[in-house]
């Protein structure tokens, strides 16, 4: 139970202190935002207290431990900040990716729709760290619906590859033979022809 003549982050303070008798000592400066949280401009939007940017109240979420509701940082901030804190890599890179991929999503080549792309990496590469990548496994930038497709097909290239086949082929029995052939992991699409791709071609 807290003290009544002690503020909360004393309170804390003394319970970690009592058994080593240790005294109180003063408490850090809350670091406290450089934009006022109710201000809006003329326009009505709101600063985001990460990039300074002023952006319309839709481009924040909700917050109930702030006085306006919204939270002082804008979406693509936040999303940044997870970004860098579960895979390891910054905003600069992030829009680095974004930018060389233009803008689009590694495999679909289609544009994010409202939604920022997902960061793809190898789940092979840091087993011992489950909750945030390394960095240097990072692939890509992918949208949702591909990102799930490659989780799904467990990121086996030859599962993939087989998924190919198989929409190519009018029997998939008969690709059997052909996959076995393929050395695991080294698969690639131009050493599978299906029997479709192969009355097309004669």
């Amino acid at each position: 139970m807290r003290s009544a003549a002690l503020c909360n982050g004393h309170s804390q303070q003394q319970r970690k202190r009592v058994a080593d008798g240790r005294k109180l000592e003063s408490l850090r400066p809350t670091r406290r935002s450089k934009t006022a949280v109710g201000l809006r401009d003329e326009l009505g939007r709101k600063q985001c207290s990460a990039c300074g940017t002023w952006k319309p109240e839709t481009e924040f979420g909700p917050q109930r431990l702030v006085s306006d509701g919204l939270d002082p940082r804008c979406k693509k901030c936040v999303n940044r900040r997870n970004i860098e804190l579960k895979y390891n890599i910054s905003g600069r890179r992030y829009e680095a990716l974004l930018e060389a991929q233009d803008g689009a999503c590694a495999i679909c080549r289609k544009p994010p729709d409202g939604r920022d792309l997902v960061v793809d990496h190898d789940h092979a590469c840091c087993p011992y760290r489950p909750k945030k990548a390394c960095g240097r496994c990072v692939r890509g930038l992918l949208c949702s619906t591909c990102n799930s497709g490659l989780g799904m097909l467990r990121e086996d290239p030859r599962l993939i590859y087989r998924a190919i086949a198989y929409l190519q082929s009018d029997q998939p029995a008969s690709l059997d033979v052909t996959l076995r052939r393929l050395p695991s992991g080294k698969a690639s699409a131009s050493s599978i022809t299906s029997p479709k791709m192969a009355k097309t071609s004669n």
